[in-house]
């Protein structure tokens, strides 16, 4: 029977997920315990007389920042899940739910749930009876035809949005979504899939060209501008911007242009 009770911090071992820990996050959250309000339970399993923790690492680590002794748990019996996958799918059902995921979190733990989802259904590329007709790398149709209904149903996502997801996720390996993790790109679906559709060196490069703080590039467009040796053409003053448009007008609309500013003309022209 799972139980709500406050445990003893140091009687949990800590389960370090696929996520990278924010310590941004962690601080606001540690700054939320330490001015009282209420945060919700982490998930542990009994493991003799400790606790493994499978969800809520980021509660965990600031309950620790804030200097926390004890933390509340819903505690489940040792017994409670019947493999690894089954607490796999319960700690990226439960993340999924979180506001703080990111986009490339999410597409992460979408796949995930695919791969667990077909090691539980052998039979996967069929649905129905039917056959996939879909070609063997094209994972994200082969999906939608064995998985998506239940993952739509679990998830309360489109068909659309599990392909596309899947398509992000596939793109990048464990290195390179350790790279992405906490950059403003982890959180925008079309730079993600921009970046998923460059061949693998030039993802690479363009991967390394936003992880170097040195570099001091946040945007993806600005990264390609790099890589690629993309010229752009200089900003033009508002003088400049201006001059080009009054060269591009007829004389009669001049001549309403020098109309309506007469009295400056006339001053600069008394300026001289």
């Amino acid at each position: 029977m799972i139980a709500l009770e406050t445990i003893h911090i140091d009687l949990i071992d800590r389960t370090m997920g696929s996520r990278r820990v924010d310590p941004a996050w962690v601080n606001t959250i540690a700054e939320t315990i330490i001015a009282g309000a209420d945060v919700a339970p982490i998930d542990v399993i009994e493991d003799g007389d400790r606790y493994r923790q499978i969800v809520g690492q980021h509660r965990l680590e600031a309950a620790i920042a804030a200097d926390e002794v004890t933390i509340e748990a819903r505690v489940f019996p040792a017994d409670h899940f019947a493999s690894e996958d089954e607490i796999t799918l319960h700690q990226l059902q439960e993340n999924m739910v979180r506001r703080q995921l990111s986009v490339l979190d999410r597409a992460i733990s979408i796949e995930s749930m695919k791969d667990i989802y077909e090691r539980q259904h052998p039979n996967a590329a069929k649905h129905g009876g039917r056959r996939v007709k879909a070609a063997d790398d094209n994972q994200a149709a082969k999906l939608a035809a064995c998985f998506s209904e239940t993952a739509q149903a679990t998830l309360a996502m489109s068909e659309r949005s599990i392909q596309r997801a899947l398509k992000i996720a596939a793109a990048f390996d464990p290195a390179a979504r350790k790279a992405l993790a906490l950059l403003p790109i982890s959180d925008i679906q079309s730079d993600l899939e921009t970046l998923a559709g460059f061949k693998p060196k030039d993802r690479e490069a363009l991967i390394k060209l936003l992880a170097d703080d040195a570099n001091e590039i946040d945007r993806l467009s600005d990264a390609m501008d790099r890589h690629f040796k993309r010229v752009k053409p200089p900003k033009m003053s508002s003088v400049e911007v201006a001059s080009v448009v009054f060269e591009k007008l007829e004389t009669k609309d001049r001549f309403a242009f020098f109309d309506t500013h007469a009295d400056e003309i006339d001053a600069w022209m008394a300026s001289r």
